[in-house]
């Protein structure tokens, strides 16, 4: 399946008001689900991976988390990622780009557990899947239970 050689830029607007950069890999008549991946990586890190994810037929977006890369406000280590997430899917929602698609958050280490927090504090009428891929325990273990959740033991052998 053809892919977008460039990606789109995307500026989506947290509750706040803090604007979070992002780019937009379309797959035009694509039925299948938008993967979303929001970062602490350089975008740029993540290409090779979102052309793959492309070939599949997957319109893919990739966002910075607040704080990193050029997104504004301050990096606040998992605290941040719950309202952001949940901000940046119904943004993504209110801008056409899901209709009729669902979500799969996807993420590795930090960006896992980015996924995870998404999928917990997004509408679940816009998720279809979970792909979080190798968080450690710390990760768990600090970004649940600095948000008041259980401890993140159970859910890291839940995702395993």
């Amino acid at each position: 399946m053809p892919f977008i050689a460039s990606p789109l830029p995307l500026d989506l607007s947290m509750r706040d008001g803090v604007r979070l950069p992002g780019q937009y890999w379309p797959v035009p008549d694509s039925p299948l689900p938008l993967v979303l991946c929001r970062t602490a990586q350089p975008l740029t890190h993540l290409e090779g991976f979102v052309r793959e994810v492309q070939r599949l037929g997957h319109p893919v977006v990739v966002q910075s988390v607040r704080g990193r890369g050029s997104s504004r406000g301050k990096f606040r280590p998992y605290i941040q990622e719950w309202e952001d997430g949940a901000d940046t899917v119904e943004a993504l929602f209110h801008a056409d780009l899901l209709a009729p698609r669902t979500v799969i958050p996807v993420g590795l280490g930090y960006d896992g557990q980015t996924a995870l927090t998404l999928a917990l504090s997004a509408p679940p009428t816009h998720l279809c899947g979970l792909a979080a891929s190798a968080p450690s325990a710390s990760h768990f273990h600090s970004g649940l239970c600095t948000n008041g959740l259980p401890s993140g033991p159970s859910l890291y052998h839940l995702s395993r």
